[in-house]
C-alpha cells in the first residue's frame, strides 16, 4: 500500500512492528541524519510516543538536526503517533521463520535469506540473540579451491564442515541438537577443522569458547538457532577438575535440549529456544574429561556430543594425505590464513538453495541420504545408544551431501561418505563411546566362565552347549600362551548391545578378539583330539 508522507519532514514513520506476545511495540521510523544527509531506519519503542523528552534524545542520537523550531517538531511528533496500516515482524532469533506463507532465513547479522511480500523482517531490539558475526569474504570458488578443499585430506575437517552445513539441516529433520568433540594433543590440528567449519559462516569471530556461565551459553546457543556452534579449548572451561567436568556435563545437556531456563521478565521475556549442531575441540576427550572431574559420563550425553580422535593413524595428525611439497604443520596454517581471506558464502548460498525447494522435499532428500549411511555401516536399528551416535554421523553426511549435490560442496557424495565413516569408525573403536557393548548376560557369564580344570571330564557336546569356556592356544612364533574366553558364536551375537559388523572391528582394533589364522573372527577350538564349534575367542 502506498502512503503519503509529508515533503521535507525529517521523520517518517514506515510501520508499526506486529503484535506477539512477550514483545513490546516498537515503531519503526526513517531519521534523516544531517551528518550524512541521508534517511536511516531505526526501531522506536512505542512507549516514548508520549515521552517527549526520551523520544527527542533517541531522534537526536541517530542524527536528527537540533535547529528544529516547535512547529517543525510538534510535526515530527504527529508523524510518529500515526497509526499506518503496514506492520513489520520482528525476530526473536535467527534461523527459518514464515513471513506471509513463504519460508525464509534469518542471518546471525539480521540479514533475510527469502523471497517475501512488504518490509523487511528485522530482529526485535531487546533480544541479545542477533551477535553480528555473520561475515563474507571473497567469491565461492576461490573458498572451494582454498578452503573446502582441505576436506579431502582430512576426515575430520570434513567432518566437521558437514556438520556445520548440518546446522541449516535441523530445521527440515527431528534429531536433538549436538554434534562432536575433535580431541587430541595441540599438534593434531584439530583448530584447523574448527576454522573450516567457521568459514561457512564468517571468520575467527564466530568462534566462542568453553567459559562462559550458564546464562551465556543459552545466549550464544539460541543466536546460532538453525546454524552451529563451535566452542574451542574445552581445557578452559575451569580451573578445577570436578566443577569443570560438572559445568562441562550441564552445558552440553543444556544444548541438546533445545531451551533455556524460564528467567525473570526483567531479565529475559521469552525463553531462549534453538535447534543447532555443536562442533567443539581439545586436548582431553569428554570422556577423559568426565573421569578427571570424577564423574561418569552417561549414554545420554555420548550421544549427544560425541568424542572423535583428531589423529588420523598417517603420522600427520588430523590429515590423510597433504598436498606436494608441505609438511602438516605448514598445510594447516595455509588453511587457517585461506579461512580468513574466504569465508561467510558458502551458508547464505546453501540456505538460498534450501528455500528454492519444498520443505518435503528437503525432508525426504536429507531422510534418504541418512539411511544410505547407516545402512553403509550396517547400523544395528533395535540398538539405541549404537543408532543415535550413527545417527549423529549420518545427519552430517546427508547434509554434505545435500551441499555437493547443490554445488556448494567441491566434491562428491563417494568422498564425504568414506571420511565421514572412518571418523565414525575411529571414534566407535579408539575412542569409549561404545566401551559397552555386551549384555549384562553376556558379562556375567564372562565373569564366570567354565574355567579348563573344570571340563576335563566333559565330553564334546556338553562343551559345545556352554556359553563361555577358557581356553589356551600356542602362539606359534614364541610357543607363548594366550589365554582367551571362548564364547559360543550364537550366544555371542544373541547379546551384543551393537551390531555384529561393528563389536568385531571394534574388537579386532582394541586387540580384544584373538581371530584364527585366515583372519576369521571364530577360531576352532580342540578337546581331547576332537573339534568343538567355532567359538568368538576374547583375550584375557
Amino acid at each position: 500500500m502506498i502512503m503519503t508522507v509529508r515533503k521535507n519532514l525529517p521523520v517518517r514513520l514506515i510501520a508499526l512492528s506486529e503484535m506477539k506476545s512477550n514483545i513490546h511495540s516498537y515503531r519503526i521510523v526513517k531519521v534523516k541524519n544531517c551528518y550524512s544527509n541521508k534517511f536511516r531506519t531505526i526501531l522506536i519503542p512505542s512507549r516514548l510516543v508520549y515521552d517527549k523528552r526520551k523520544l527527542i534524545e533517541v531522534l537526536l542520537n541517530n542524527g536528527l538536526a537540533a535547529d528544529l523550531d516547535v512547529k517543525e517538531m510538534n510535526e515530527v511528533f504527529d508523524e510518529i503517533k500515526r497509526t499506518p496500516n503496514i506492520s513489520v515482524p520482528l525476530l526473536i532469533r535467527p534461523g527459518f521463520f514464515e513471513q506471509k506463507g513463504e519460508l525464509c532465513y534469518a542471518t546471525g547479522n539480521g540479514k533475510i535469506i527469502g523471497d517475501y511480500e512488504g518490509l523487511s523482517p528485522r530482529p526485535y531490539p531487546e533480544t541479545k540473540s542477533f551477535k553480528n558475526d555473520w561475515h563474507r569474504k571473497g567469491r565461492l570458488v576461490e573458498w572451494q579451491d582454498n578452503v573446502a578443499t582441505a576436506a579431502i585430506h582430512s576426515p575430520q575437517i570434513m567432518l566437521s564442515l558437514c556438520s556445520s552445513i548440518a546446522g541449516f539441516c535441523t530445521f527440515y529433520i527431528n534429531i536433538e541438537s549436538g554434534g562432536f568433540h575433535i580431541y587430541g594433543d595441540s599438534s593434531k590440528g584439530k583448530s584447523t577443522a574448527v576454522m573450516v567449519a567457521a568459514s561457512v559462516y564468517g571468520g575467527s569471530e564466530y568462534v566462542s569458547d568453553w567459559n562462559t556461565t550458564e546464562a551465556a551459553f543459552e545466549e550464544l546457543a539460541e543466536s546460532r538457532n538453525h546454524s552451529l556452534v563451535l566452542l574451542d579449548e574445552l581445557v578452559m572451561i575451569d580451573t578445577s577438575a570436578k566443577d569443570s567436568a560438572q559445568k562441562r556435563q550441564k552445558l552440553v545437556y543444556a544444548l541438546a535440549s533445545g531451551h533455556g531456563k524460564a528467567r525473570s521478565g526483567s531479565y529475559q521475556s521469552n525463553k531462549a529456544e534453538w535447534r543447532l549442531t555443536v562442533v567443539s575441540n581439545g586436548e582431553s576427550a569428554m570422556e577423559q574429561h568426565a573421569l578427571e572431574g570424577g564423574q561418569n559420563r552417561k549414554n545420554g550425553e555420548k550421544a549427544r556430543l560425541v568424542d572423535v580422535p583428531a589423529d588420523s593413524g598417517y603420522g600427520m595428525g588430523l590429515f590423510r594425505t597433504i598436498p606436494d611439497d608441505l609438511s602438516p604443520s605448514t598445510y594447516a596454517e595455509s588453511i587457517i590464513e585461506a579461512c580468513g581471506l574466504y569465508h561467510g558464502i558458502a551458508g547464505p548460498l546453501f540456505v538460498k538453495k534450501l528455500l528454492r525447494k519444498d520443505k518435503s522435499v528437503v525432508t525426504a532428500l536429507l531422510e534418504e541420504r541418512m539411511q544410505r549411511f547407516l545402512n553403509a555401516m550396517k547400523v544395528d536399528g533395535n540398538n539405541g545408544l549404537e543408532k543415535r551416535i550413527a545417527k549423529r554421523f549420518a545427519f552430517s553426511f546427508a547434509a554434505g551431501s545435500l551441499a555437493a549435490k547443490f554445488k556448494i560442496f567441491p566434491f562428491g557424495d563417494d568422498v564425504i561418505m568414506e571420511a565421514i565413516a572412518f571418523c565414525y569408525m575411529k571414534a566407535v573403536s579408539d575412542g569409549s563411546v561404545l566401551n559397552d557393548f555386551f549384555s549384562e548376560r553376556l558379562e556375567f557369564e564372562l565373569k564366570n566362565a567354565t574355567f579348563q580344570p573344570c571340563y576335563e571330564n566333559l565330553d564334546s557336546n556338553d562343551l559345545n552347549d556352554k556359553n563361555v569356556i577358557e581356553y589356551e592356544f600356542k602362539n606359534k612364533k614364541d610357543d607363548s600362551k594366550i589365554k582367551v574366553l571362548a564364547v559360543k558364536a550364537s550366544f555371542f551375537k544373541e547379546n551384543l548391545l551393537v551390531s555384529y559388523d561393528l563389536a568385531i572391528s571394534i574388537l579386532k582394533k582394541q586387540g580384544k578378539l584373538l581371530p584364527d589364522a585366515s583372519g576369521k573372527a571364530t577360531r576352532q577350538i580342540n578337546h581331547k583330539g576332537r573339534n568343538l564349534k567355532r567359538r568368538y575367542c576374547l583375550i584375557m
